[in-house]
């Protein structure tokens, strides 16, 4: 519970540092130290070693990429709908909108594969459970409306 009340300090110190400085370059380094917050919880809750919390990140962080780029591109196909009424344009862009959302839903169930064949059942379930709890509260706290009262 020590770690989970430490844990929204500093999710709400780094949102604090995102609503009072607008810039770009300060919003970049306060979302690098909720990254850095990320990564330091996980290896603490699921008790990673040096080893496998390398590979873990290696391997969380490739995924990661990957599904910004396929948002990215899921964005680019939006923006090109969004200016054009012409129905033999719309048609390929609602094609491709399916298919990169088929990619995004592969790029999800790689990532949980993954986590399954380098955890053990305990760490998947605690890795996942404060992914949710990690999101959520960062969600909540950037809404101003405060962490949800979940125990630990």
């Amino acid at each position: 519970m020590k770690q989970f009340i430490v844990t929204i300090l500093v999710i709400f110190i780094a949102v604090s540092v995102l609503n009072a400085q607008p810039e770009r370059g300060k919003r970049d380094k306060a979302m690098k130290r909720i990254e850095q917050l990320e990564k330091l919880q996980i290896i603490e809750r699921l008790d990673l070693g040096e080893e496998q919390a390398i590979r873990f990140f290696v391997m969380k962080n490739r995924f990661r990429d990957e599904r910004e780029s396929i948002m990215q591109k899921i964005n680019d196909v939006l923006d090109k709908a969004e200016k054009t009424n012409d129905e033999s344009e719309l048609n390929p862009l609602s094609d491709e909108f399916e298919r990169l959302n088929r990619a995004l839903s592969r790029n999800r169930e790689d990532f949980v594969a993954s986590v399954r064949a380098m955890l053990t059942p305990k760490q998947q379930m605690e890795f996942f459970v404060f992914e949710r709890r990690f999101r959520d509260e960062l969600r909540d706290l950037m809404k101003g409306r405060g962490p949800k009262g979940r125990e630990d």
